[in-house]
């Protein structure tokens, strides 16, 4: 009898605990995500921890949270077809009444959507990593933000948004009912994360003022706003003077065409007697891709989560009391089972109310836009804590530091180059520590008046050399990590004699080979000379002139952006291949040096 009393005691707390941490109301709908991300190498994370550390990157553009943040499922690239006719490029950017959009979303947020963000609302900026108030409708339109309203301590929360004020796409390919009588089952069950979502959120669109999102439909940037690259036409693409980016926006055309086309030949159904347009379809992507967040928000259900947990807790307080009686011992004290079945539950409510920030980090298998949050501007050196609560079942964001009024809030959505932000989100972020360069030292050394024999470019294929100067990433500071293996590649295109080479190649392919003869100086300083002479050819491609600077003066709308992006892209560019070439002119003056001193 002592026994079962202990038992139904233990469970009684067990239970209060258990319904604290599920409170609240249950998902109707999932979370956010972004385009993909790939995985970074050891080598490159260490890389870009120093960068980090030596940096002062500051961001300008528009409103890209993750992710595309971590990646979600990839978009299928189908044949290609013919990409569309871009828009002309002198057109404007589309009017609206800003001020009176805003309220409107953010009162609805407030009062139909439950966001909580009291301390910070949306403002504009003149640059939107500095704070700087916008003057003029232009900058007001290009530089949308979230700023503090009042002063904000490190630690402090500035946005909560409940799970279902999010649109959000799941791994579970079972047509949602409202889209029945739109879509095909087949076509859905298909369909990549980002399409459903962009699916999900066309159809908030086609419903008005009739939808549950309506504010923050209207809210997002309009049709034929975004500057993006897929929009440029043909001339403003060959402003960027980078064939592999101009490729990859190509591609991105090509594969975006043949989802729409696959989504009226297979997705619609015939019944709906509706259509969509490829302007509309490529801005739902757009939205998805520069705005959505990633995670696991909706996979195991919080009662089933907690009738498990329970369970293990009844279990542990069983066991306390077997141990005890099988023991030859009294009954043990029913603050003993208590204690024992409640540290039962910690871990399993921990687990709970951070899988959300495990799956913002990581992608997952859910998708969403989440109103508010995706209105805070990316910066990469920006450590605000942002995730998904799953206790609270919320999407959060924390300041990461002391704010006052006027400042802009931002979250750091992913380690992304300046090719992705541009393509995607249509900005360029200043002085990115995550931004690289693939420099071509091959071509640059075989376009040389007087470029090394073949039967050396031979032997770099043999040895497995070539790849480390096909394609030599360089980072932010003059970091290359793969700089050792290119200058050794090196050693045997610009070795002073054939014994020298011989000796490169021996030790490349010989592990356990005795060094006799080593490389001369005059060989290290060669290979340090042609990363150099490659990256600084690459800076006179790309260096901007005072003729194309001043070109922006002459044109409007979307044409200047799109003008002023390619060259705001140059530019970075530019400043990042200066630093390879200040890191490889250090290099020769240590050789330099100690070969006077011989």
């Amino acid at each position: 009898m002592r026994m079962k009393l202990h038992l139904i005691v233990s469970v009684i707390p067990v239970l209060w605990v258990q319904c604290i941490a599920f409170q609240g109301p249950r998902p109707s709908l999932p979370l956010f995500a972004g385009p993909p991300q790939p995985l970074l190498s050891s080598r490159r994370r260490a890389a870009r921890s120093q960068i980090l550390q030596r940096s002062t990157a500051v961001k300008e553009g528009g409103e890209v949270p993750s992710s595309p943040a971590a990646p979600a499922a990839k978009v299928p690239v189908p044949s290609p077809l013919s990409p569309p006719p871009p828009p002309p490029s002198a057109s404007p950017r589309p009017q609206r009444n800003e001020v009176e959009i805003i309220r409107r979303f953010e009162q609805w947020a407030r009062e139909k959507a439950r966001v909580m963000f009291q301390s910070v609302s949306h403002g504009y900026f003149l640059d939107s990593n500095r704070g700087k108030p916008a003057l003029s409708l232009a900058a007001l339109q290009r530089c949308r933000g979230v700023k503090v309203n009042a002063d904000v301590k490190a630690g402090e929360a500035l946005i909560a948004v409940p799970i279902d004020a999010a649109i959000v796409a799941t791994a579970n390919g079972t047509l949602p009912e409202e889209l029945s009588g739109w879509l095909n089952a087949p076509y859905w069950k298909e369909a990549s994360l980002p399409v459903r979502l962009a699916l999900k959120l066309l159809h908030e669109k086609e419903k008005g003022e009739a939808s549950e999102w309506a504010e923050y439909v209207a809210f997002l940037p309009p049709v034929g706003s975004f500057p993006t690259p897929l929009h440029w036409s043909d001339d403003e693409l060959q402003k960027l003077k980078l064939g592999r980016m101009i490729e990859m926006v190509k591609r991105q055309r090509e594969g975006w065409r043949g989802l729409h086309e696959d989504l009226l030949q297979r997705g619609l159904k015939d019944a709906s007697g509706g259509s969509l347009s490829w302007e509309d379809f490529a801005w739902a992507l757009e939205i998805v891709s520069s705005r959505a967040f990633a995670g696991n928000f909706t996979q195991t259900s919080p009662l089933l989560l907690g009738a498990l947990q329970l369970a293990w807790a009844i279990a542990v307080a069983f066991a306390i009391v077997q141990l005890y009686t099988s023991s030859g011992q009294a009954d043990p004290p029913i603050p003993l089972i208590v204690a024992g079945g409640a540290a039962a539950l910690l871990p399993g409510i921990a687990s709970s109310a951070l899988e959300g920030r495990r799956g913002a980090d990581k992608g997952g298998s859910d998708l969403a836009l989440v109103p508010v949050l995706d209105s805070v501007n990316h910066l990469t050196v920006s450590e605000a804590q942002f995730g998904y609560d799953g206790v609270k079942r919320a999407f959060t964001l924390t300041a990461d530091k002391d704010q006052g009024p006027g400042d802009q809030v931002f979250l750091n959505v992913g380690e992304k180059s300046n090719d992705y932000w541009l393509q995607y989100g249509g900005f360029v972020e200043r002085r990115n520590p995550s931004d690289d360069f693939t420099l071509d030292v091959i071509g640059w050394v075989k376009r040389q008046p007087s470029p090394p024999p073949d039967d050396r470019f031979r032997l770099l294929e043999s040895t497995n050399m070539r790849r480390y100067l096909d394609s030599l990433q360089c980072l932010r500071n003059g970091l290359v990590p793969a700089l050792e293996k290119a200058v050794t590649a090196l050693w045997i295109l610009v070795g002073a004699t054939q014994a020298e080479i011989r000796f490169v190649v021996d030790w490349i392919r010989n592990a356990n080979f005795r060094v006799v003869q080593g490389v001369s100086t005059a060989t290290e300083i060669k290979a340090y000379e042609t990363i150099e002479g490659a990256a600084q050819d690459m800076v006179a491609r790309l260096d901007p002139t005072d003729k194309e600077r001043k070109e922006a003066d002459s044109l409007r709308g979307m044409a200047r952006e799109r003008h002023e992006l390619a060259l705001k892209y140059r530019d970075e560019k530019v400043t990042l291949l200066r630093d390879v070439v200040k890191r490889c002119r250090n290099e020769k003056r240590f050789f330099q040096r100690s070969l006077q001193n011989k």
